[in-house]
């Protein structure tokens, strides 16, 4: 059709039209907002752990988070498209995990995984890994820190191994403690370097001792462990790709042209 004969349809077939437009651009920005709902600040960062983490009381679980489990964000951190947010539930192991989200267009976030880990400690530092999803090439290593006012420092003691070499190299490292509760990432890489452990590709980096210091640097490890806790266990969660969003929003925007076109034919054709 060409805007001349745009002339030769009624006004009420244009404002149908327009109507039937406004709609379907309405439903193709609605099913991607649902799907990408969460915006990165406090409170829907806080929104996005409280929707995902839990699971559901018909799974029989005996470990994890329970829906009626407070939890709470520690920290988050942006690397490149992906949001990681570090929470920690307050229940009887002290859960603490990562919850990766992925960035939409509408500059938005949605859950993709998230871990979740025994915390055998009323405070201190919790490492581990992760793995951009979808790349396991890319790795980083965090530090999550929960609760250390009266921590000053956390000496580490890592191990490594890379693709070249069958045995794990070890280093230590400590760190200076600047504020109770934090999230640090670590290019995998990078880090290793660092740590004067490898120039190669990693296939990890894999604490093997925690030790928190005070600002006298005495160890006060002992002071906050807690030996109730039950840390033999550790699991995660998934969400599928969203393919099947764009599925739905092509089928109405396939709609949507169709019923536009029909509202703009000429009359004579009506």
């Amino acid at each position: 059709m060409h805007f001349s004969d745009l002339k030769e349809v009624k006004r009420s077939r244009l404002v149908a039209a327009a109507l039937a437009f406004l709609l379907c651009l309405f439903c193709i920005v609605r099913l991607y907002a649902m799907t990408f709902p969460y915006a990165n600040t406090a409170k829907g960062l806080q929104r996005a752990v409280e929707d995902y983490v839990p699971s559901p009381d018909d799974t029989g679980a005996t470990q994890g988070i329970s829906p009626d489990s407070p939890l709470r964000v520690i920290d988050s951190a942006v690397q490149g498209q992906f949001l990681y947010v570090a929470y920690a539930a307050d229940n009887a192991d002290h859960v603490h995990g990562i919850l990766t989200m992925k960035r939409g267009i509408n500059g938005k976030y949605r859950p993709m995984d998230a871990s979740e880990s025994p915390f055998p400690y009323t405070a201190g530092i919790w490492t581990g890994n992760l793995w951009t999803s979808g790349n396991a090439d890319n790795k980083y290593f965090f530090l999550v820190g929960d609760n250390c006012q009266e921590i000053a420092s956390v000496r580490l003691a890592f191990r490594v191994w890379t693709k070249e070499n069958e045995e794990a190299k070890t280093a230590e490292k400590t760190f200076a403690i600047t504020e109770p509760y934090f999230l640090w990432i670590f290019e995998g890489k990078s880090f290793a370097e660092e740590l004067g452990l490898s120039t190669n590709e990693t296939n990890g980096i894999f604490t093997d001792a925690v030790v928190l210091l005070d600002k006298n640097g005495n160890d006060v490890t002992d002071q906050y462990r807690d030996d109730n806790v039950n840390d033999s266990w550790g699991t995660s969660k998934s969400t599928a790709e969203s393919f099947l969003i764009y599925v739905y929003m092509g089928i109405v925007a396939v709609v949507g042209i169709v019923v536009v076109k029909y509202f703009l034919r000429k009359e004579e054709n009506a």
